[in-house]
């Protein structure tokens, strides 16, 4: 009751300038705790009242970080470069295969971008545009000469990108469901060949060569396939529940079987 008593009369007095009330208080307080609990709970106070200090110079950091101005905060205070070509979301960046110096992105805008970003200052070298609606995913070849697309006006686009010629669209090939292709990759065994899946759940390989799509090389999974990876994993969202599917790939007999 008498530590009860005292802890009320000294919050009525917080707001108190004299400073040796709260180290009364606190000198107080330690003592009653160490009588009524031990050491224990004395050292568990001590470090409670630590980590409330921590906590209050955390709230004082973030109330000065908050106090920044418009600039100070958009600085991009680190940041290497930024990109701004695009006029839509960037929906892919990937670099090119063992090349740090291109990237690749993306966007709902229609186009992809080749960008330099070891040169100074870092430069966007091409722009590949031709798609009618927002690329979904793109693909690079193992040796970095093609690039493979896909988008959300139903059709493959397959690019030559070298750095001594401009970028060429050299085929074009619509989904055998004329449905939104969501995803794309070369197969790494056989660049001839890619693998993609559209909005209807329909894997299919193509080959970018003859731009045909191969006999027994689709499987219907249903659902949506929203990303294919190098490690043969499908990915299938439906009914809000995401489910993977695992193929098998024969690329010399440009096949594909649901191994689980």
């Amino acid at each position: 009751m008498l530590y009860i008593r005292r802890r009320n009369q000294l919050l009525r007095e917080k707001f108190s300038t004299d400073p040796e009330i709260g180290a009364r208080y606190l000198k107080l307080r330690s003592e009653l705790l160490r009588r009524r609990y031990g050491e224990r709970l004395e050292q568990n106070s001590m470090g409670n009242r630590t980590i409330s200090e921590e906590s209050s110079e955390n709230r004082m950091r973030h109330q000065h970080v908050q106090r920044k101005s418009t600039a100070e905060n958009f600085a991009f205070a680190g940041v290497h470069h930024v990109f701004d070509q695009h006029k839509a979301a960037v929906t892919m960046l990937k670099f090119a295969n063992n090349d740090r110096s291109k990237l690749c992105c993306a966007s709902l805008d229609g186009t992809l971008s080749i960008c330099e970003v070891v040169s100074t200052p870092p430069k966007v070298i091409a722009l590949l545009e031709g798609h009618r609606n927002g690329i979904t995913a793109f693909d690079w070849s193992i040796s970095n000469d093609l690039i493979v697309s896909s988008s959300l006006d139903a059709t493959i686009r397959l690019w030559k990108v070298c750095t001594d010629v401009d970028p060429v669209c050299l085929r074009v090939v619509d989904d055998q469901q004329r449905a939104e292709v969501l995803c794309c990759n070369f197969i790494p065994a056989n660049n001839n060949l890619i693998v993609a899946g559209n909005s209807q759940g329909l894997i299919q390989i193509l080959n970018v060569s003859t731009g045909i799509y191969t006999r027994g090389g689709s499987c219907k999974i249903g659902g949506k396939v929203s990303f294919i990876s190098r490690k043969r994993a499908i990915f299938e969202k439906q009914a809000y529940k995401l489910l993977c599917h695992v193929f098998r790939f024969f690329p010399w007999h440009a096949r594909v079987a649901v191994v689980r």
